[in-house]
């Protein structure tokens, strides 16, 4: 468990404004938008450290390295199916925060102010 669970069960409340969640155990006790602003905090801390920190970005190169290899396989039998046929292809791949982040950190793009954990319904 990591500070992104408690992000991940408290974003939905806000894209959808409904209330925060609260302690299973004291429904009194909810999360705050103050708290709430400090784990976001925390979870970017979390995530820049994880996919670009001083050895999470050599780790994330190595573990997203097959994923970025088929992309790129990909566009290439794209470029030559459309050579010959003049046709579009699409692929399209779905994924969470957690392929996101070593996605843009393999490309040298998750550092300094985009260093942040994936927000809420992101794609690139």
């Amino acid at each position: 468990s990591t500070i992104t669970d408690i992000a991940d069960a408290s974003l939905p409340s806000i894209c959808h404004d409904i209330p925060l969640p609260c302690n299973r155990l004291d429904n009194t006790k909810c999360l705050d938008l103050t708290t709430l602003k400090d784990v976001m905090n925390e979870a970017d801390r979390f995530y820049c450290e994880r996919y670009s920190g001083n050895y999470g970005e050599k780790a994330t190169k190595l573990s997203i390295y097959p994923f970025m290899n088929e992309i790129l396989n990909k566009l290439i039998d794209a470029e030559k199916l459309y050579g010959k046929t003049k046709k579009s292809h699409l692929t399209i791949y779905s994924g969470h925060d957690t392929v996101i982040a070593p996605i843009l950190s393999s490309l040298g793009l998750y550092s300094d102010h985009i260093c942040v954990w994936p927000p809420y319904a992101s794609r690139i």
